[in-house]
């Protein structure tokens, strides 16, 4: 008979990015969710700028943004979204965490009804900088996801469980 195995719980960091890893298998994936959040928090216009390897045409090497008018974000509920207390979030934020865990993303937003909007840099769910930005006229948020370090994250997952 052998011996009975030992069930270790997964840290939120490797539980994120298997989730992450299921959520957005390409790049189409990330666009898509992007637009729905835009959809969701109120915007009338979504801009898709996509910026590509200037040789193969190649979204893998180059970036995703999206640009709304929607309601904004405020600063305190981007940051629990990104860092949540529970590994669920049921919310339009919700794809912003795992997201997180796979790349290198800026987020700028100015939320309605908020004097300041505020630019979040994430990499790896670590802010790496941020920045209050000056008041403007309209509310809307800005996402730009560095794909490559999306796809070195795929390349690269090599996750062992012992």
């Amino acid at each position: 008979m052998s011996a009975p195995t030992s069930i270790k719980r997964l840290s939120r960091a490797t539980a994120n990015f298997l989730s992450a890893s299921q959520i957005f298998r390409e790049p189409a994936d990330i666009l898509v969710k992007l637009i729905q959040n835009s959809v969701q928090g109120g915007a009338q216009r979504v801009e898709v700028i996509l910026h590509m390897d200037d040789r193969s045409q190649d979204l893998s090497n180059g970036d995703i943004c999206i640009v709304d008018n929607g309601r904004g974000i405020s600063k305190a509920k981007l940051i629990s979204s990104l860092f949540p207390k529970t590994n669920t979030v049921y919310d339009r934020t919700g794809s912003l965490v795992h997201l997180a865990t796979l790349s290198c993303m800026t987020i700028r937003s100015y939320p309605e009804n908020e004097l300041h909007g505020f630019e979040i840099i994430v990499r790896g769910n670590k802010i790496m900088k941020e920045r209050s930005l000056p008041q403007v006229e309209s509310s809307g948020t800005t996402v730009k996801v560095e794909m490559a370090e999306a796809m070195m994250a795929w390349l690269n997952s090599s996750i062992t469980f012992s």
